[in-house]
């Protein structure tokens, strides 16, 4: 009982020693000068590998993803636009935010195969 009492503690105290407060010198960040004009629309594209666009549940993600960006640049006065296809310039003034979709197996399988066959 003591020594599994003993496991426990020395596991606490490992396991607590993981968490740390991170401060950086404001000196060592760069900062990003982004256009006004950047701001005046968002385009949402989702793609991804063929596993997650083919699955049976990729419209409904995607019509949440459109819910979600429509309502918070709703909330900061923002105009937004779902674009499907190739990620593509629109010719106007703001950003494109393409969003990529990979599955573990495909991003896996790219690097190695310890997960399966």
């Amino acid at each position: 009982m003591q020594i599994r009492s003993a496991f426990l503690v020395i596991s606490l105290v490992l396991l607590t020693g993981c968490a740390a407060t991170v401060k950086r010198n404001s000196a060592d960040v760069a900062v990003m000068q982004i256009p006004q004009a950047s701001s005046a629309k968002l385009v949402l594209n989702i793609g991804g590998s063929s596993a997650a666009v083919n699955a049976n549940d990729w419209e409904g993600f995607k019509l949440e993803w459109k819910a979600n960006f429509s309502e918070q640049a709703r909330i900061a006065g923002v105009a937004f636009e779902m674009q499907d296809g190739t990620p593509r310039p629109t010719g106007e003034d703001g950003t494109l935010l393409y969003v990529c979709v990979n599955t573990i197996a495909s991003c896996d399988r790219a690097h190695d195969t310890h997960w399966g066959s």
